[in-house]
């Protein structure tokens, strides 16, 4: 899991890279450059990811264990994507000093993604149990929180336009479901990676930009076109690399 995981954050880092390189090259403006970077890189691990890899895993005999490093690594893996994503948004538009600093670093800290992301993980690493009638209560609604999540997906994309620099957004969109499993994948065969936690760790990098990072950017005042129209091709895109990735493994 560690290795997965280290090589996912070398992967998110590259990435990261690649868009400030791109923005400076193509000369896109403070604000569309951010939100640029930011598409690029934050993948809905959530409600792609986990669906995808728990379809995959079905039948294997090693399914339990490679449902267990999903599990594992999205909790750091989330963490990292969003500080890295809120920088990304927020510094291109203030000035470099104590003053961008503090409003980073509260938005960092109030964003509800982190805190609920921190406070799950707080609950497992403590082993806290929920009461037994929550728990039956809860269960169903566990079972059918995939499905749900991938209606909710296509839902979303309805209200989400495509407008704007699409050379841009098309550039975001590979990038996110191109270039990152592919140095996923080279960087996962020299760490000696097991096909099955090879396939989890693709599946998460090939995951497109998700509606949530539409609501974010509007939010930070970054750039929407760029963001909502990387959100739907990325999606459409994206159906390759998976594809490739449940053929492979």
């Amino acid at each position: 899991m560690g290795a997965a995981l280290g090589v996912m954050i070398v992967v998110l880092f590259a990435a990261t890279i690649l868009g400030v390189i791109y923005a400076r090259g193509a000369r896109l403006a403070a604000v569309p450059a951010g939100t640029f970077v930011h598409v690029c890189m934050r993948a809905n691990v959530s409600f792609v990811g986990l669906p995808v890899i728990f379809y995959l895993v079905a039948g294997r005999p090693d399914a339990a264990a490679l449902r267990a490093k999903a599990f594992l690594i999205i909790a750091p893996f989330i963490l990292i994507q969003t500080v890295i994503g809120l920088i990304a948004l927020l510094a291109p538009q203030h000035r470099p000093g104590l003053g961008m600093v503090r409003t980073i670093g509260r938005e960092i800290i109030t964003n509800p993604i982190l805190l609920s992301t921190a406070l799950g993980g707080v609950v497992a690493w403590a082993g806290w149990k929920l009461p037994a009638a929550l728990t039956r209560s809860l269960d169903p609604l566990g079972a059918i929180a995939s499905p749900l999540a991938l209606l909710a997906i296509g839902a979303a994309l309805l209200t989400v336009p495509i407008r704007g620099n699409r050379t841009t957004a098309l550039v975001a969109s590979a990038t996110k479901v191109g270039i990152m499993p592919a140095l996923g994948w080279a960087l996962g065969r020299w760490a000696g990676l097991g096909d099955g936690t090879m396939m989890v760790m693709l599946v998460y990098l090939a995951c497109p930009t998700g509606p949530s990072s539409f609501s974010l950017v509007t939010e930070m005042g970054g750039d929407e076109s760029i963001a909502s129209t990387t959100i739907v091709l990325s999606t459409l895109l994206s159906a390759i690399p998976l594809a490739v990735i449940a053929a492979a493994f």
